[in-house]
C-alpha cells in the first residue's frame, strides 16, 4: 500500500511538468499530448529509478540509518528536484527553441508557472473536499458508530459534519479556487483580481490557523496529543507559505502582465510596456 501512495504522490508531483509542457507545445504548433508524456516522465521517472535505488539500498543495509527522520524527508525532497531538474534541462534545451522560433520571446500565453498556479488552484480544491471528507467521516464513526443505515444515515450526517464555520470556509474556499481557475485559463479581464483575491483570502486564512497551532503547542501540556493533531493539519497549516509565493507573483510577474494586461494590486501597466524574457 505504501508504495501505491508514493507513486500517486510523484503522480501529483509530476502532472504539473506535464501541464507546463504541453501548454508550451500548444503555443509551439507541437502535439501537447506527446509532449505532455515527456514532461511527465522527465520528471517521474528518474524520480522513480531513484526511488527504487533508495529502496533496494534499504534492503541490503547501506541506507538504513538515512531512511529515518529527517534524513528520509531530505532524501525524498532531493530525489524529486532531480527529475524536475531533468524536465527543466529538457525544457530549456528542446521544447523552449521550438517555442521561441515560432512566437519570438513574447509571454503571452497561459503557460509556464501561470499554467502551475491554475493547476495548484484546481488540486487545492480537490484536497480540500478530501479532507473535508476525511474528517467527516471519522466524525460520524465517533458519534455515531451504531446507527443503521437508512433514513437516519443522513441525520447522524449532518449532525456530526464538522462546524457550519468551518463548512461555510470551505464551500466558499472551493468555489474561490475552481472560480480563479478557470477565469485564469479562460484570458477573461477580471482573473487577475479574483486570483489574487482568492491567494489573499487563503493566505490570511492558512497564516492565522499557524499562529493558533503555534499557540496550542506552547500553552498544552500534553506535546504527545499535539504532535498528533499537528501531523493531521499539515497540509492545512503550511499551505499559506505556498498562498504567500503565488500572491507574490501575481504582484510581480512579467507573464502576468502580458496575458491580462495588469498584475494584482493595481498595477495597469500595459502589455505593451512590458520587457519580454
Amino acid at each position: 500500500m505504501g508504495f501505491y501512495i508514493a507513486l500517486l504522490l510523484l503522480s501529483l508531483v509530476a502532472l504539473p511538468a506535464a501541464i507546463w509542457f504541453a501548454r508550451d507545445a500548444l503555443v509551439a504548433r507541437l502535439n501537447p499530448w506527446v509532449w505532455a508524456v515527456w514532461g511527465f516522465l522527465s520528471v517521474a521517472l528518474p524520480a522513480l529509478m531513484l526511488f527504487r535505488l533508495d529502496r533496494l539500498l534499504g534492503e541490503i543495509g547501506l541506507l538504513g540509518a538515512t531512511r529515518e527522520k529527517p534524513w528520509g524527508g531530505i532524501i525524498g525532497v532531493s530525489i524529486i528536484a532531480v527529475g524536475w531538474f531533468t524536465a527543466y534541462m529538457i525544457h530549456k534545451k528542446i521544447l523552449k527553441p521550438k517555442r521561441v522560433a515560432t512566437i519570438g520571446t513574447s509571454l503571452n500565453y497561459v503557460g509556464g508557472w501561470l499554467g502551475s498556479l491554475i493547476y495548484q488552484l484546481f488540486l487545492s480544491a480537490g484536497l480540500m473536499l478530501v479532507i473535508y471528507g476525511r474528517d467527516t467521516y471519522r466524525i460520524l464513526e465517533e458519534v455515531c458508530p451504531l446507527e443503521p443505515i437508512g433514513e437516519k444515515l443522513f441525520r447522524c450526517a449532518i449532525a456530526s459534519t464538522p462546524g457550519a464555520l468551518e463548512t461555510g470556509l470551505m464551500i466558499i474556499f472551493v468555489a474561490g479556487c475552481l472560480w480563479a481557475a478557470i477565469a485564469l485559463g479562460r484570458k477573461t479581464p477580471s482573473a487577475i483580481r479574483i486570483a489574487g483575491w482568492v491567494m489573499l483570502c487563503l493566505f490570511a486564512f492558512g497564516f492565522l490557523e499557524a499562529i493558533d497551532h503555534a499557540l496550542e503547542v506552547v500553552m498544552s501540556d500534553d506535546p504527545r496529543a499535539l504532535v498528533t493533531k499537528r501531523q493531521q493539519d499539515d497540509i492545512g497549516s503550511t499551505q499559506w507559505v505556498w498562498n504567500a509565493i503565488w500572491l507574490g507573483y501575481l504582484i510581480r510577474s512579467k507573464r502576468v502582465r502580458e496575458v491580462y494586461g495588469r498584475n494584482f494590486w493595481g498595477s495597469n501597466e500595459s502589455s505593451a510596456c512590458s520587457v519580454p524574457t
